[in-house]
């Protein structure tokens, strides 16, 4: 049964595949986008009145914030980010 599980989360970690390093340049445009985003929510917190309106603007900015420091998140797809953030 132990051993089982144990064999479980071997394979588990062999199935993730490990990802490819960003370069200077990837990582200077996803920080200049992170920081394009953020003075944008900021603005747009300001505004704000309620505190339910504020909370999802907070972890926006909070996002945000680790990405234009370049402290990613450990699931941070790249893709995802750029596809979701870049057009606003």
């Amino acid at each position: 049964e132990h051993c089982k599980l144990l064999m479980d989360v071997i394979q588990e970690k062999q199935d993730r595949k490990k990802s490819e390093r960003m370069t200077k340049s990837q990582k200077e445009e996803l920080m200049t986008t992170a920081a394009l985003n953020l003075h944008k929510l900021k603005k747009q917190l300001a505004k704000t009145r309620w505190k339910k309106d504020k909370k999802p603007i907070l972890s926006e900015i909070k996002l945000h914030s680790k990405v234009a420091s370049a402290k990613f998140p450990r699931n941070f797809n790249r893709e995802e980010y750029l596809n979701l953030h870049k057009s606003k």
